[in-house]
This record gives structure tokens, sequence and C-alpha cells, in this order.
């Protein structure tokens, strides 16, 4: 069979601390074999190596740079987008490497198609998240990850003792609870380093619970599909929260937009305030508020935030971007205070915190 390149093995070790220059790409290959042969030979999973093939494993441009190995890399992210899977691991593979390209592949339209297949694997992910009720810090999952090699085999990933089975499903769910840090304000750098982190604990995960006859059945297979579960919604959200705020293009930032409204993905609404205030395109601006329109829904838990960008929408310099927010909060209030957002503020502070609710 053939491997993946070093570079989706790279990130696994990320939470541990490791240096790039302290990975090799015959070790790293090594480890992302267990994950190819894991899943096996289904269609989703040849796509991702398919996918992985086209990009250079140290810079991820194309390899080689060419226009048709931009319309291969396309093909590829749409039939991840389409294909049929079988399992939460397909999943979350593909999930890894989709929003690999959505915020680093070089080409702009490549990075706008997998933000929009982000929608058909977001939508999978999202709906069956399940958030901690305590969530793990980065550092308490790293050490999660690391007590996850001691107590396999190296090689194999079975149980290295009877005693190991339990206490592999305890640090498996810690994993799962693991929660970026990531704030809606955060510089890029923190939110790339935190995109890096996350992807890197859905890969160590994979890797260490590559063995189905250790966690393949029972307990551990279910902490492990909770825990993939989690890590690739997150991985989603943080994928959409970066596109938006940070992508060099407007139509990669509009599609981003456009996928948080038609996913409804919960916990962004801050995001959008945020990218709201940086944004120059009046085109994508429209996009970030129809967005938050949707979010502002009664309830809805981030309906305060969103209702609020919608009230500072209606002094935007664009037109359409006034009309989407004045026919959002319209169809809030039910009823409609004109153009000017003093009106809306008033209603906001009397009755609208209270209204719908």
């Amino acid at each position: 069979m053939r491997r993946l390149p070093a570079i989706l093995a790279l990130a696994a070790i990320l939470p541990l601390g490791a240096s790039c220059s302290s990975v090799t790409e015959e070790g790293a290959n090594d480890v992302l074999q267990d994950i190819v042969e894991f899943v096996g030979g289904t269609r989703p999973a040849r796509h991702v190596e398919r996918l992985a093939l086209l990009h250079d494993t140290s810079t991820f441009r194309h390899a080689p740079d060419l226009p048709p190995t931009t319309a291969s890399c396309i093909e590829e992210v749409r039939a991840l987008r389409d294909a049929d899977y079988e399992t939460w691991r397909e999943v979350a593979v593909a999930t890894f490497y989709v929003t690999r390209v959505a915020s680093e592949d070089s080409s702009a339209f490549n990075r706008g198609e997998a933000v929009r297949a982000l929608v058909r694997l977001g939508g999978m992910v999202l709906e069956h998240e399940e958030p901690p009720a305590a969530p793990a810090s980065g550092d308490r999952a790293a050490k999660a990850l690391q007590r996850l090699r001691e107590i396999h085999e190296k090689g194999t990933n079975l149980h290295a003792s009877p005693e190991a089975v339990g206490e592999c499903t305890e640090q498996i769910g810690v994993l799962g609870s693991f929660r970026t840090a990531a704030a809606p304000d955060a510089l890029r750098a923190e939110v790339q380093y935190e995109l890096r982190l996350l992807r890197g604990t859905l890969m160590g995960l994979m890797v260490e619970t590559s063995s189905p006859a250790s966690h393949g059945t029972g307990e551990a297979a279910a902490a492990v599909d909770r825990a993939v579960l989690n890590l690739s919604a997150q991985a989603v959200r943080l994928s959409l929260s970066f596109a938006l705020r940070f992508d060099d293009q407007p139509t990669v930032r509009a599609a981003a937009a456009e996928s948080v409204e038609r996913l409804g993905v919960p916990g962004m609404a801050g995001v959008l305030r945020a990218a709201l205030g940086r944004e120059e395109s009046g085109a994508v601006r429209h996009r970030i508020v129809a967005a938050a329109a949707a979010a502002a829904r009664p309830g809805g838990a981030e309906r305060e935030t969103a209702v609020i960008l919608l009230v500072a929408a209606l002094s935007d310099d664009d037109e359409s971007v006034r009309f989407v927010a004045r026919d959002a909060l319209r169809g809030i209030a039910g009823e409609d205070l004109g153009p000017r957002p003093e009106p809306w503020v008033r209603w906001w502070n009397a009755a609208g915190r209270g209204a719908g609710k």
C-alpha cells in the first residue's frame, strides 16, 4: 500500500511539543500507514491518499505546482464532500485533510472549495458533537496522548496489559474533551497554532487507536467515536473561523461565511462579529450579516451577540448590508423600527433580550 506523506503525521506529534526538524519522512510515513490500513481501502480513504499525494510534504504546495494538479486537488475535495462514509473514523480522516486544504492550500479556488465541502462534513460531525461538561486543556490532552502511547504496544497499538483497557478508554475520553483556547478575536498566528494543535490531537488519537483488536468494539470503540466526533467538529468550526477572518481572498471569506450560515455552526457569533469589524469587502460583509441573522433567531444561545452585530450593520456603508441587517431585525422584533440603529438599540435594551426566548 502506498503511504501518505509526512505532512499528515507531522501534526500528530505537535501536542507533545516536538519540533518539525525532529520528524523524518520515513518515520512519519510509517505512522500514517497505520491510519490508512485501519480505515482500509474504502473510497474515502483512497481519495484522502490521492489528495495527500498532490501536495508537497514540507510546503503543502501542489506537487507539481501546475494547473492539472490544482484541478485534481479540486476533484478529490469534491469526492470527499460527496463520499459515502461508513465510520466516524473515515469522516475524521477526511475532515483532517479537507480542513488542511481550507486553511493551507496555495490556491484560493481550492481553499474556497474545501470551505464549501465542510458544509457536508461539518453537518455530520456537528450534529453528533457532545460538548464536555469539563473541557480538557491542551496540556491535559498532551499527557493523555502520551499515556496512550505508554499503555499500547509499539507497532501494534494493542493494549500492553489487561489493566490498560480501562485506562485506555479513560484517556480517550480526555482527548475527546479537549477544547481549543482560540478566542473570537485571537490573532492569526494564535488561531493557526490552535488549529494545528487540534488536528494533531485528532490524528494522534487515530494513530494510537488504530488496532481494531483493541479499539474496534465495546467501550473503547464508543469512546473513540465520541472523541473523533468532538475533535472533528472543532476542526470544522476553527477552520471556518480562520478562513472567515484571515484568508487573503474575499471569495474564500465569503464562502466561509456562507458555510457558517448553512451549517448553523454554534459558537460562531463572536467570530462573525470580529470578522465584520475588519472586513473591507461589501460582498463579504453581506454574507457575514446573513450568517448573523441565522444566529440571531429566537432561542439561540448566541442571540445577543448576533443581534448586536445586526444593529451595528445598520450603519454599514453598503446598502445591501444595511438591508439584510434591517430585514433580519424586523423578523426578530415583529415590527420595523426604521433604518437607523438607535431605535433598535432602545428596543433591544427594553424588550428584545426577553423576546422569543
